[in-house]
């Protein structure tokens, strides 16, 4: 396993997505679709009470008992869905779960057998993993059934969606959670949280059953997610960078990093994203362009056999600019003076060496020009709204009477929601005066001070940006 860094990425730019299918143009008249001389006819159920006409698959992962298998056809079918998929299923057919299904027959007859999950989960744009319990710490987003369900029939009415359920006795593997976008966690008394395999299955098909009776009926532009199949390409594609190296006996000497492009675009849809079960930002607040995480954040994994412990993880603060002297000490180059002004060598953290925070603090910049720093676990932003895109922005910010500042605690609080400027006067200051002082000596790092390219106002005292 490569060595995992949370880190922030200097500057805004365009993110390219990763994605697969097509758009269509939707007839709003006889609500066909067409693309490429195709057609796909767009259908949306008015009538309340209807089965839904999507396409979701509930797939039982290795199955243990065929009586659960039954009662999950049955709780399928009374809901108006007909797709069941079993992976690697104990014992089936079998019949005891002809039994259990109940008049279910159909929907047994035509459930489809498959030896694994990546075949099960084959050609979906949206997959949702099942768990007895939330998985604290995880980077799973977790919903309710309820919750889930609007975002299961949006992707099922224009794709393929699917449930997972995990084995009887163990539930769904960390692994097998990789291939999943979410998870749907049904809350239960905590003292006794034991759902039955087929009752967990009820539960979920009730709800998609109510979110389809609720739903108000409006066809729109197809914008589908990638399937499972194009991030398994991204993934192939790097474990062919790794073969590579690994085959021209490069793998000793070569440090391979993978991140990323700072925050996702809202030009992506975002709001379309999320609703098929896409989190760019994750539990991050804010996008690109805007002052919170959401628009700074990436991830950073490193490897380099021998030099960089397997599985090891670094709470160091770092930023994109640090590249400029990370490499220069790994070349053993001296860079001068006036180059990687605000860039720390992150060779101590890389290789498990730093015993003190590497960085004094780190500069966050907004679209906008607004600033914030961020030093240990305090992050103080000097702007009223999101400084970005992003609602409210700062002249709307303003009217609303929001503070002036905000001061979030990143360890305790990393979706930047309760502010702790009133709380902690003192913070504050330190923290302005701290970006004050990089500001007048044009750096970050130890050194002769430097001339800024353009006068920095950290108050950016006159908006740029309509509301």
């Amino acid at each position: 396993m490569p060595r995992r860094i949370w880190v922030a990425a200097r500057r805004a730019a365009r993110m390219p997505m990763l994605t697969s299918g097509w758009i269509a143009k939707v007839d709003h008249q006889t609500g066909r679709a067409g693309v490429r001389g195709l057609k796909r006819r767009v259908e949306y159920q008015t009538r309340r009470g209807a089965p839904p006409r999507v396409s979701i698959r509930f797939i039982l992962v290795a199955p243990s008992h065929p009586g659960n298998v039954g009662a999950a056809a049955r709780a399928i079918k009374t809901m108006g869905f007909e797709e069941l998929w079993l992976v690697a299923p104990e014992r089936f057919p079998h019949a005891e779960a002809t039994a259990l299904a109940a008049g279910a027959d159909d929907v047994l007859d035509r459930a489809r057998v498959v030896a694994t999950l990546a075949e099960a989960v084959a050609g979906c744009n949206l997959v949702c993993g099942t768990s007895a319990r939330l998985r604290t710490g995880s980077y799973w987003p977790g919903f309710t059934p309820r919750e889930a369900a609007p975002k299961v029939l949006e992707a099922g009415a224009e794709g393929v969606a699917a449930i997972v359920f995990g084995t009887e006795r163990t539930g769904l593997t960390n692994t097998e959670f990789e291939r999943c976008n979410f998870l749907i966690h049904i809350p239960a008394n905590p003292a006794y949280e034991s759902l039955n395999l087929g009752q967990a299955v009820q539960i979920l098909a009730y709800e998609l059953r109510c979110a389809s009776d609720a739903a108000v009926p409006r066809p729109r532009r197809l914008v589908p997610l990638a399937p499972v199949e194009e991030l398994d390409r991204l993934n192939a594609h790097l474990g062919e960078v790794l073969a590579a190296v690994e085959q021209h006996g490069l793998a000793a000497t070569t440090l391979v990093i993978f991140t990323s492009d700072n925050g996702c675009s809202p030009a992506a849809k975002i709001d379309e994203l999320e609703r098929k079960g896409h989190f760019p930002s994750w539990v991050l607040r804010g996008y690109k362009a805007d002052i919170w995480d959401g628009g700074h954040r990436i991830p950073f994994i490193v490897r380099w056999p021998g030099r960089i412990k397997a599985g090891a993880k670094s709470a160091q603060l770092a930023c994109l600019t640090d590249l400029m002297a990370t490499c220069a000490e790994l070349v053993d180059a001296k860079l001068p003076d006036n180059a990687g002004e605000d860039s720390v060598s992150m060779v101590p953290a890389l290789l498990g060496a730093a015993t003190k925070p590497l960085r004094e603090a780190v500069v966050h910049h907004s679209i906008e020009g607004r600033f914030a720093i961020r030093q240990g676990s305090w992050k103080l932003e000097l702007c009223a709204g999101s400084g970005g895109w992003s609602k409210p922005r700062e002249p709307a910010a303003r009217k609303q009477g929001l503070p002036q500042t905000q001061l979030y605690d990143m360890t305790q609080d990393i979706g930047e929601r309760k502010n702790h400027q009133a709380e902690q006067p003192e913070l504050v200051t330190h923290l302005t005066k701290l970006l004050e002082k990089y500001v007048a000596n044009g750096r970050s790092t130890p050194g002769n001070a430097q001339s800024n390219d353009a006068p920095v106002d950290i108050w950016k005292a006159k908006p740029t940006q309509p509301e």
